[in-house]
Parts: C-alpha cells; sequence; structure tokens
C-alpha cells in the first residue's frame, strides 16, 4: 500500500473535528471539518469575520484533571472562548507558501474549573479573517489532561500510488490505526463539487491495519474525497483524494459564439502596434551561466511590457521556454533563470499588472486582473494579458538566437492558463506546452468546485456598480476560458496537477487537456496541494528539455 500521510491528534482529545462556522456578514452558519481545507467547504477569505464553535464533553474520570488546549488554525483569531470564558486571542495568522509550512502551535492551560465535567462543554473562536490555504487545512485544536496526552494516528493509504483509476479498477482503502481503544471510525465520500456519496460507518482495531473495498462507491469518472474520522476516547482523522479516469470526465461546454471572431481581432489589433523590442544588459542579471538583460516591448492598448531574458553566454541558435507568471506573480526570484547552465534560452514574462510591468495596469479603478471591466467583455484585462503573451512570442521570433523550431511555454496556475491559450492563439509558432492546474480555466465548473468564485464575481459586479447581470458577467469571461483555446493546440503537452488543490482543482485542467487532439500526457501529484509540494516545476521541465531537446 502506497502514499502513506498521517493525520497526527491525541488520543486524549477531546475536541471534535466538526464545527459550525458562522459570518457576521450574513449569519449564515454551515457545518464545516478542520480535516478539510476552508475553501473545499465554500468558505474562505472572501467571507471575513465570524466564529467557529462545536462542543465537547469532560469524562469523569478526569474531573480532577488540568487540561492543556493547543490552538493552530489558518485565520486571524480574534478570541477564543470556552463556556464563555476568554482564554486567549489576538493571535496572528500567517499564511507560508512553502513545501513545508511550520505553523506555530498556541498552547493554553485551562483548570478544571473552567470545564463542566460530564456535561456539554462549548468552545468558540472568533476570527477577523479566514486564510487562503492552496489545499490543506493545517488546521488543529486539541484538548487534553495534562498528564495525559498520548499520540493517536490514522494513516490512510491507496492501492495505486499516484491514485488514479480507470473505470472499475479496484479501490482499496487502507487505514493504519494507532488510537485509544478499539472502536468505530465513519468513511465519508465526496465529490469535488462537495456532494456527499457515501456515509459509512467501520470498525477500526486498535493498533494494526484496516482495509476497505470502496470500489462499488467509485465507479464513475470524476474526483472525489475520502475522509475518515474516529472518536475512540478522543478524535482524529485523516483525507484523501482519488480520481476515477479523468480522461474521461464529460464537459459539454461549448465556446462562446463569436469566440473565434473574438480572438482574431484582438491578434489583428496587436499587429497593428509596432512592438518597439529592446533588450538591455543588466549586470545584476548576469552569471558565470548566462547573460540576462530587461526586454521591453509594446503590446495591446500600447502598453509597455516587460520581462527578464537570459541567453547562454556562447553565441549560438539555441531553444527558447517563454515562462508565464502565475497570479501577481513577477519573477521576484530570478537564481534559477541565471544560474540555469542548460544550453536554453529562457524569457519570463510580466504580463501587464505583474513584477516590472506592474504599471501597465490601472489598479486604482479595478477589482483586479480577473474581475476588470467585467460587463465589457471588449476591455477585460486577460484579452490584453493574452495578448503580451503572444508579442513575448513575437519577440523570441525576432531574436536570431532563438531556433523558431524549439520553442516551448510553460507555467502555474494563472501562468498555466497562459500557456494553454498562448500555445492555442500561437499554435503555428509554439512547439511544446508544459502547464499545472491552470487559471482562468473551466470556469463553469470552478464555480461550483470553489464556490466562493461566484462570490468573487458578485464582488466584481458591485464594483461596477452592477452594470450588466451575473448571467452576463459569466457570459462575458467565456471569451477569456482557457480551455477553448486547448482543440487549437498542435504542440506536445504535459499537464501536471495536485489532487488537493482546492484553488484550481484538478477538473478544471482536465477539462482543457481531454479537449485536446495534439500529443498529450499528464502526472498526477495525489497529495499536493496548489503549492506544488512535489515539484511539478522539475517535471515540467525536464518534459521541455525533452521535447525542445537541449
Amino acid at each position: 500500500m502506497l502514499g502513506f500521510i498521517s493525520f497526527h491528534s491525541s488520543a486524549q482529545n477531546l475536541i471534535p473535528l466538526q464545527w459550525t462556522v458562522k459570518f457576521e456578514k450574513n449569519a449564515i452558519s454551515k457545518d464545516v471539518s478542520l480535516l478539510r481545507s476552508w475553501e473545499r467547504q465554500g468558505v474562505g477569505y472572501i467571507n471575513c469575520k465570524g466564529a467557529i464553535s462545536t462542543s465537547f464533553k469532560i469524562p469523569p474520570a478526569h474531573q480532577d484533571s488540568s487540561y492543556t488546549l493547543e490552538v493552530s488554525l489558518r485565520m486571524d483569531i480574534e478570541n477564543i472562548l470556552i463556556n464563555g470564558n476568554k482564554i486567549g486571542g489576538d493571535i496572528v495568522n500567517h499564511f507560508q507558501w512553502s513545501k513545508k509550512p511550520k505553523y506555530p502551535i498556541n498552547t493554553f492551560s485551562i483548570s478544571a474549573e473552567q470545564l463542566n465535567v460530564d456535561q456539554v462543554n462549548t468552545i468558540t473562536i472568533q476570527f477577523s479573517s479566514l486564510s487562503y490555504t492552496g489545499g490543506f487545512s493545517h488546521n488543529q485544536v486539541s484538548l487534553f489532561p495534562q498528564n495525559g496526552k498520548k499520540t493517536s494516528e490514522l494513516q490512510l493509504s491507496l492501492n495505486k500510488e499516484d491514485h488514479c483509476y480507470s473505470r472499475g479498477e479496484e479501490v482499496i482503502l487502507q487505514v493504519n490505526s494507532n488510537i485509544a481503544e478499539r472502536g468505530n471510525a465513519i468513511i465519508k465520500v465526496r465529490n469535488d463539487f462537495s456532494e456527499l456519496l457515501l456515509t459509512k460507518e467501520v470498525a477500526l482495531n486498535k493498533e494494526g491495519s484496516n482495509t476497505f473495498c470502496l470500489t462499488d462507491f467509485l465507479s464513475l469518472p470524476g474526483f472525489y474525497e475520502i475522509s475518515v474520522t474516529c472518536n475512540n476516547n478522543g478524535y482524529t482523522g485523516g483525507v484523501k483524494w482519488l480520481t476515477i479516469a479523468p480522461t474521461e470526465v464529460e464537459d459539454i461546454d461549448v465556446a462562446p459564439v463569436g469566440f473565434n471572431a473574438y480572438w482574431s481581432q484582438a491578434l489583428d489589433e496587436l499587429a497593428q502596434i509596432e512592438p518597439n523590442f529592446s533588450v538591455t544588459r543588466v549586470d545584476s542579471l548576469c552569471s558565470d551561466e548566462k547573460n540576462g538583460y530587461v526586454v521591453e516591448m509594446q503590446s495591446l492598448q500600447d502598453k509597455k511590457i516587460k520581462g527578464y531574458f537570459f541567453t547562454p553566454k556562447q553565441a549560438g541558435v539555441y531553444p527558447a521556454i517563454l515562462h508565464l507568471p502565475g497570479y501577481g506573480y513577477g519573477f521576484n526570484n530570478i537564481k534559477g533563470f541565471k544560474n540555469n547552465s542548460d544550453n536554453v534560452i529562457e524569457l519570463a514574462l510580466c504580463v501587464r499588472g505583474h513584477g516590472i510591468s506592474k504599471n501597465a495596469f490601472p489598479f486604482d479603478n479595478s477589482p483586479g486582473f480577473f474581475g476588470h471591466e467585467i460587463c465589457n467583455v471588449d476591455e477585460l484585462a486577460y484579452r490584453s494579458i493574452y495578448m503580451d503573451c503572444i508579442r513575448a512570442v513575437d519577440f523570441l521570433y525576432s531574436q536570431k538566437m532563438v531556433d523558431t523550431t524549439r520553442i516551448g511555454v510553460f507555467g502555474g496556475s494563472q501562468g498555466g492558463g497562459l500557456a494553454i491559450a498562448t500555445a492555442g492563439l500561437a499554435h503555428d509558432r509554439v512547439n511544446a506546452c508544459a502547464y499545472f492546474d491552470p487559471f482562468p480555466c473551466d470556469l463553469n465548473n470552478h464555480i461550483k468546485t470553489r464556490t466562493i468564485v461566484a462570490d468573487e464575481i458578485k464582488g466584481f459586479l458591485d464594483f461596477y456598480n452592477n452594470s450588466c447581470s451575473y448571467e452576463q458577467s459569466i457570459q462575458n469571461l467565456s471569451f477569456i476560458d482557457t480551455k477553448f483555446f486547448s482543440q487549437a493546440i498542435t504542440c506536445p503537452v504535459y499537464y501536471t496537477t495536485g489532487l488537493f488543490d482546492d484553488d484550481c482543482p484538478s477538473r478544471l485542467g482536465f477539462s482543457a487537456y481531454n479537449k485536446m487532439s495534439a500529443e498529450k500526457k499528464y502526472t498526477i501529484f495525489p497529495n499536493d496541494s496548489h503549492i506544488g509540494e512535489s515539484g511539478y516545476y522539475e517535471e515540467s521541465m525536464s518534459f521541455l528539455k525533452k521535447e525542445l531537446h537541449f
């Protein structure tokens, strides 16, 4: 059995994993689990202030004990209350974009007098904001006797390393348990739309392996979350994701009427603008391996776009990779480019509003790239941003050192969406494409799998005084949906995805992938979030190296 990940708790942890969240803004209450990320449960940063609460009991056997409360939550905590009494507060969450984040655990001593023995106790945590997570909850609240803490854990694994199954293939869940006493656990299966498909009570051994066949409940192509929770004299649990036949997932969406004409017009507009390419060598960008430059070019709306350009020291003709940025990312860390000893040219493009091209986007009168002019289809930010990418391809074609038969595009998240759009719009000039969980992509399913997207869109409409309907805004955004470019791609494609990604869930990237008729392949990282813990960058670069022959 492969793919072990543990969720550590305590055998004496008396705090349930299931809580209720209530927001000040709309007074709506919702059940949430500390095992799952906020955004998988339809809540997140956009919901702002509120409180989470749950109830628990103190067994009579521990009535004279003092307790330790441990709290580590992805939120800005204002107050922690037990039975209405303040225990602590003023805890600021600092999200870590890290493959192995180390979040502090806040510890509080709780006396027996503060608790009701063998009666219902309540714990309420008031917060001012919820944190982005990328896919993993990183949440923990535990209460245990100070003299009785014991480690308890469940280890979940599946019988395929990448958690990717074909139709009808046997799906076996193994739960290795080390718990306080033998008893029952609850297995829940949800799809990526958070629809509960199965709740099954099963017996667990106190120690050792427990095996369960889930094949009968997982027959249709799709993406599924499996959670296991246990309360055997203490709460603990774990989560896994898997997929069934992802290349067979149906997607009936078609490009909006006028899609091709819309983009032909954008390309024609770009062609009318003199590119005015300029290349300036910058000593701090140079190394023993590469010469480094800042390049400038004129793009749509006559905006000046910039990027970092790296070429091998020795004169010659080389393949080139166009690196495209994540949302708001400006390639702040260029060490990897300038120290890359491979015989390849690399252009790290800062599209408008990003990095050294930040001034080319009107932040003061815009809710952001995705929501910019959402009611005016001809002024959407991504119409211009995609043209920035095409202008970058024009630039590479203008360089004598670039072998124009070996040009690749690569990006993750927004960069992945930009890579798909570029490979589609410039299909006759791009020779390889690699992308990780893309955005904006498959909007209709994005709203269903990450429901706060709908709230974001409503916020954009409020910014523009609701000058169009929600339905019209969705229709407008369909013109920038990158999955509709994928059919035009003719070069080899490599898609990487993390099944825990709640920002750009795997379904979205496969919606684009499944429309491609070009040569293609994919890799699934079953225990990765949107952060890409397993190293999709390295995998993608290996693909590009093979396809572009460097």
